[in-house]
């Protein structure tokens, strides 16, 4: 199972708007000072197994003269199954500088699949978002103002065009408190996320769901560039951020360290629309040096740990045998999601859909368990039945992880759910769990949320 970004937010917009934030693509949202034409970013993080610092991220983000992102090409490099990941997305927008549509031509150029297309009213507010299929299936988001101009409601339909999820928007002055709801097949309420600003910075994130609970706090610097995530009543765990600027006041290396444990170094070159350039995306070594002490400061190749993190492992006369616990599985007969992001053969691309995983022998997905996972998008709906092959707890990377074989075909699932949500800016989505098929040497994942 491809292992995910951890939480990074990038709620930086200094002006307090009341539009719809996930559709602002531009160089205030993200930051950026000057007339900046392209940034091209290179991730790296250290891994122990591969024995030093592994290429983990491209990101090349291009804007127009308006300010206004044209282009995003982003690839990812898994260092748990060693893949790599590319996404291509193109962005269009009026006369009036508004976001009209969205289309990922990542799996083929030039043949889209599925795009997003944006409506707006004549004051300038964005009230729709829509994801049409070739087929003709749409779905729908609904936005939402008060007298003042102000977002107060958003809400998203499901294919059988009953609201999936919904996030409601209050005011106090500079503040702005957001609830976002998710809802089962019942119409019930499955989980609250609720994000508190100020100024436009997310400050706190508070999760309240059946299965986990959590609170978070954010600071920022005075470049208003977020500096420490701390989670509450959990020791050990918090986020921190360290950087250095160009003279425009744009960040040109990064350091993100998580948990005390996990190590990210982020290089950027910034070019200007009078084609001056700020930043590198060069290894370097001494901003490296500043932050830690690594056994090896050097660029490697990926050596996978997929297949490598196992529970109560013990070895004789070289046998290893390996026990599972069941005693922190969930427990559940049935979990439903959605999803707006699948990965396919290595590139992820924009699909709407939903999941449900039903459990059909046991109140919990333990070993010989009988499952079903069942998806629906562009107006089908697709089913399998597997058979639990083994379960771990995966505590320090923070999800559930379990592995499947079909009953009928020669299919494999390695399916996961985090242990709290996490918000994934880039998507906009707060990721609940994964599901990644393998069959006939071909993979499809799904980004599920709840």
């Amino acid at each position: 199972m491809k292992k995910l970004l951890l939480l990074v937010f990038g709620v930086t917009a200094l002006s307090f708007s009341s539009y719809a934030q996930a559709d602002q693509y531009n160089l205030k949202s993200q930051n950026l000072h000057k007339r900046v034409v392209k940034t091209i970013e290179h991730g790296y993080t250290y891994h122990e197994k591969s024995g030093g610092f592994v290429k983990s991220s491209v990101t090349i983000n291009s804007y127009n003269d308006d300010g206004n992102l044209t282009q995003k090409y982003y690839v990812y490099n898994s260092t748990y199954s060693g893949s790599t990941t590319t996404t291509e997305t193109m962005y269009h927008y009026n006369s009036d500088n508004q976001l009209t549509r969205t289309e990922d031509i990542s799996a083929k150029k030039g043949s889209y699949s599925f795009h997003y297309e944006f409506t707006y009213d004549n004051k300038g507010r964005l009230t729709k978002k829509e994801s049409v299929y070739k087929s003709g299936t749409r779905y729908v988001y609904n936005y939402f103002y008060d007298n003042k101009g102000r977002l107060i409601r958003e809400e998203y339909l499901g294919s059988n065009g009953n609201v999936s999820s919904r996030s409601t928007y209050t005011y106090s002055g500079r503040k702005k408190t957001k609830v976002y709801k998710s809802y089962d097949k019942n119409g019930n309420v499955s989980a609250t996320y609720t994000s508190y600003y100020k100024n436009d910075q997310l400050i706190r994130f508070v999760t309240q769901s059946k299965y986990s609970n959590s609170d978070s706090t954010y600071r920022y610097d005075r470049n208003d560039n977020m500096i420490a995530t701390e989670y509450k009543n959990k020791s050990n765990s918090s986020t921190t951020y360290h950087y250095e600027y160009d003279n425009r006041d744009n960040w040109v290396k990064k350091y993100h360290k998580s948990s005390g444990k996990y190590h990210y170094f982020y290089f950027r070159e910034i070019i200007f629309n009078n084609g001056k350039t700020t930043g590198s995306t060069n290894f370097d070594r001494n901003f490296i040096n500043k932050h830690g002490n690594f056994a090896n400061v050097s660029v490697v190749n990926i050596v996978p740990t997929k297949n490598t993190t196992t529970n109560n492992t013990t070895t004789n006369n070289n046998t290893t045998t390996t026990t599972y616990s069941n005693s922190d599985m969930p427990v559940f007969r049935q979990k439903n999601y959605i999803f707006n992001y699948v990965n396919l053969n290595k590139k992820v691309n924009r699909l709407n859909g939903e999941a449900s995983i039903i459990v059909k022998d046991n109140d919990r997905m333990s070993k010989n368990a009988t499952v079903e996972f069942v998806y629906k998008f562009g107006g089908k709906t697709y089913r399998g039945d597997y058979t639990v092959i083994s379960y771990l707890n995966l505590k320090e990377k923070g999800y559930h992880f379990w592995s499947l074989k079909s009953k009928t075909k020669n299919a494999t699932i390695a399916f996961s759910i985090q242990h709290k949500k996490k918000y994934i800016q880039a998507k906009d989505m707060y990721l609940a769990a994964m599901i990644n098929i393998s069959q006939n040497g071909k993979s499809t994942g799904f980004y599920l949320e709840e």
